[in-house]
């Protein structure tokens, strides 16, 4: 089932690029660069999660940074 998954994924991204690059072709260079690094930094993130479908969530690392600063604030 992976092997079907991630070119799925891929191809999902590259179609929603081809789909928006109609309208960011007429913004200026660095919002296009901007935009390809967010959808490429999506891509690495979906495609983490696929993998790894057991990770914690970030509410769950920042409950273990932020506890001990909650117990000090309570005192």
């Amino acid at each position: 089932m992976t092997s079907k998954v991630i070119p799925g994924l891929m191809l999902l991204c590259l179609a929603l690029s081809a789909w928006q690059w109609y309208r960011i072709r007429r913004i200026p260079r660095a919002e296009r660069i901007v935009y390809l690094s967010i959808l490429g930094m999506c891509w690495i993130l979906a495609l983490i999660l696929y993998l790894y479908p057991n990770l914690p969530s970030p509410t769950t690392m920042l409950d273990t940074l932020f506890h001990p600063l909650g117990k000090l604030i309570d005192k």
